[in-house]
């Protein structure tokens, strides 16, 4: 995938998307050029890329003939069409988790073609374990790729609107979602293009575009997430992607809103469901899902008004899924803007158990 200098906004994105696979593909390249493998990873894409290497060619020695042909199988298909890597090296990641703190991992997926991804046994100790990739864009009115799509070609005109005193922000607000369409989104531009030279509001069928002047603080100062919290409170929203230009004390902000409020968790309770139905119900059962493509302050609420947690409580009262002792969440560092540098985040680990003492030595067994 070559880069897009007239859509740096969705080349950033999709490089983020499939970052695993371009990092293999450039090292192997080195290697056909030089002839050698690096002597040791300098930074932090190279050892992501080497570490999952290194899981897939220990799992794939592990496995039976019959599933090495399985797993072989999903690596190629993941890499066609817009599909990616980033399902199997979660898979990956908690596998070499729970192989690091003891637990010997069975692939039942790859080896049964069904059900639960592994069977994990620690002494006496057994679990079944499920590992779910959800993206944050499946409860958002406005998703990454299309914004990536709709704010890239104007960033330059942004730049430009960084210089005028009379106002910083332009704030597009969609009435539901914000179109995927080209012809779509070239509507939408143009409106915003003429708000930035005019300094002045705009009002179509479907949409609104005010121009605002506030006092933000400049990233290269403060950082990007302080700017996200200033830029949010004075929307008055906390479901706001926005790009930023500017230079010193010269300051542009685009931001994209829906009048519809975002239904993340929802989405993820949805995509949840059916997870509890893949295990044999038999023994003690963990999910660990991936909460991709979430910006770190929108990670920061969710964990903040306690919201994955009764979330998950909630799904664990069910009473098909008694089996579930412990529901666990992680993420990754997003780029949240683009312009004087890239900010990149993360969160930790969030496991939420059930609360029966039988259960205690299992999370610690788990998670230290």
């Amino acid at each position: 995938m070559g880069s897009d200098r007239r859509q740096p906004i969705l080349d950033a994105f999709l490089r983020r998307e499939h970052a695993v696979e371009l990092e293999i593909d450039r090292l192997l390249r080195r290697r056909q050029t030089t002839g050698r493998w690096p002597k040791k990873a300098n930074d932090e894409a190279t050892v992501e890329a080497l570490s999952f290497a290194f899981a897939i060619a220990e799992v794939h020695r592990r496995l039976s003939p019959k599933a090495r042909i399985v797993l072989e199988q999903r690596l190629y298909g993941s890499l066609k069409g817009e599909n990616s890597l980033a399902p199997i090296v979660h898979e990956m990641t908690v596998a070499v988790h729970l192989m690091h703190r003891g637990w010997d991992v069975e692939f039942h997926d790859l080896e049964e073609g069904e059900g639960f991804d592994y069977i994990a046994r620690n002494g006496g100790e057994e679990i079944e374990v499920e590992c779910k990739r959800v993206s944050a864009d499946k409860g958002r009115k406005v998703h990454r790729h299309d914004f990536g799509k709709f704010a890239g070609p104007l960033l330059p005109t942004l730049q430009e609107f960084a210089h005028c005193r009379a106002a910083n922000i332009v704030h597009l607000r969609v009435k539901d979602r914000l179109p995927s369409g080209e012809q779509d989104l070239l509507r939408l531009r143009r409106a915003v293009h003429g708000a930035m030279e005019t300094a002045s509001a705009t009002k179509g069928d479907a949409f609104t575009v005010d121009v605002l002047k506030g006092s933000l603080s400049h990233p290269s100062m403060v950082g990007e997430s302080v700017l996200r919290q200033e830029v949010e409170h004075l929307l008055g929203t906390g479901d706001c992607h926005f790009l930023y230009a500017g230079n010193g004390a010269e300051l542009a902000i685009l931001a994209v809103t829906s009048e519809r409020r975002d239904l993340v968790l929802t989405s993820i309770y949805k995509q949840l469901k059916h997870a509890s139905d893949q295990f044999s119900r038999q023994l003690p059962a963990a999910i660990w899902t991936f909460i991709e493509g979430i910006e770190p302050e929108a990670w920061r609420r969710l964990v903040g008004d306690t919201g994955l947690q009764r979330m998950s409580f909630r799904y664990m009262l069910g009473e098909c899924r008694q089996h579930v002792f412990c529901m666990a969440y992680s993420s990754v560092g997003e780029l949240i803007s683009h312009g004087g540098g890239h900010s990149l985040q993360g969160g930790p680990v969030l496991p939420y158990n059930r609360l029966e003492p039988q259960y205690k030595k299992l999370v610690e067994m788990l998670y230290g």
